[in-house]
């Protein structure tokens, strides 16, 4: 949703000049989005495993994020007053925010949020429960930088709640690409191009639960490589070690400088995996897939969070018709000043155009003669015929 007018919501400048306007109004709300640029944070105590998810996350994000590392948030804190936030995620021009912290009430803190016309519109606290960097994973091929990811978001416990819902929304919103396609248009994908699936998982279980399919997923022959193996793998870590049987080898988060603790709920779950295209079956022209993890593993237990108000939450997903007109009038190839005629937007934002054919004339086609077909054959029979007489006749004259 395009600003109407050159207000700066936050600091209320108004553009004294046609480019200040349009400087104002590109920095607040729009239809087409570009990709939203992530703002990383260090709280007021950040422990080095902290500063590490932080630094894992900059890489998913690169080059769209902002990291700043070389201070810490003092007193910033996100539920309690959102100000200094809002603050800096206009100052660098940023959508959406992650704030790493640690404390002895709260410790290994991750704070995910998002900004609607500068001010916040919802956040979400999660709290690590088990970490492995992408340093753990140096025998594979890292993807290429700057590349974007497949986001792939999994679990049946996404659906469980809104809570939940919103925090799923969010994860897209932060790790999607941009809208490179105005509505109805369609997004061309080129398969060489994918070198990377960012899988996030959603579990929902208690610790007994997360045990019982470890053991099982294990005994069976499966792989924490793949994205189930991973996710099964992701939830037994949270246990506490006196919950592992005697003799049976424990996932041992406190390398990671992450204690385990027994954890019930939802549980979400970070995964990169590097595409590798290999070639198919005979016959077929779809490649096969592989998919290598090589890190980071993050997982994450949803602690506190604030929700958007109804009324702005509304404002910020509303696509309106004027909206849906003026995007398809920017659209590539678009003349400018030229009205589309027979053409619809759906609710869905699909373009549907109508077609007019004119009347065929039904005397102006080339159609077969019977009688004319009937002659033609006799006229060809009949020369075909005097050839053959001629030529029998030139031979019977050279005999003689």
């Amino acid at each position: 949703m395009g600003a109407s007018s050159g207000l700066n919501l936050t600091i209320g400048r108004v553009a004294k000049t046609r480019k200040g306007k349009r400087v104002l109004n590109s920095r607040g709300p729009q239809l087409l989005e570009p990709t939203k640029k992530l703002l990383l944070m260090k709280g007021n105590k950040a422990s080095m495993t902290v500063q590490q998810i932080l630094s894992d996350i900059r890489d998913l994000k690169k080059p769209d994020a902002v990291y700043l590392h070389s201070r810490n948030q003092k007193d910033f804190h996100p539920f309690e007053d959102i100000q200094t936030g809002q603050y800096l995620c206009e100052k660098n021009n940023c959508g959406v925010f992650c704030l790493g912290s640690s404390s002895k009430k709260r410790p290994s803190r991750l704070v995910l949020g998002r900004m609607f016309a500068n001010e916040l519109l919802d956040m979400y606290e999660l709290q690590v429960v088990h970490y492995l960097g992408s340093s753990s994973f140096s025998g594979v091929e890292k993807p290429r930088f700057g590349s974007k990811p497949l986001v792939l978001l999994q679990g049946a416990a996404f659906e469980s709640t809104a809570v939940m819902k919103g925090l799923r929304n969010l994860m897209a919103d932060i790790f999607r690409g941009g809208t490179d396609c105005a509505p109805g248009g369609s997004a061309k994908l080129h398969l060489k191009g994918i070198d990377r699936i960012l899988a996030i998982t959603a579990l929902e279980c208690d610790a007994a639960q997360a045990h019982l399919s470890k053991k099982l997923h294990l005994q069976a022959g499966g792989s924490t490589l793949t994205t189930e193996g991973a996710a099964a793998t992701a939830v037994a870590a949270t246990l506490p070690p006196a919950e592992h049987p005697e003799g049976e080898a424990s996932l041992e988060t406190d390398v990671a400088g992450i204690g385990g603790s027994g954890v019930t709920g939802h549980i979400i779950c970070l995964r990169q995996y590097r595409v590798t295209m290999q070639k198919g079956e005979a016959g077929s022209k779809a490649p096969r897939v592989e998919l290598v993890e090589v890190g980071p593993q993050i997982d994450m237990r949803l602690d506190r969070h604030r929700l958007a108000d109804p009324d702005r939450w509304k404002r910020a997903t509303r696509t309106s018709d004027v909206s849906k007109k003026k995007a398809e009038a920017a659209a590539p190839g678009r003349e400018k000043g030229k009205k589309r005629k027979n053409v619809t937007t759906t609710v869905t934002s699909d373009v549907i155009g109508r077609v007019y054919v004119d009347k065929p004339d039904w005397k102006a086609l080339d159609k077969q003669n019977v009688l004319l077909m009937k002659q033609n054959r006799k006229r060809a029979k009949l020369a075909s015929e005097g050839e053959t007489r001629g030529t029998a006749s030139a031979e019977s004259h050279s005999d003689s």
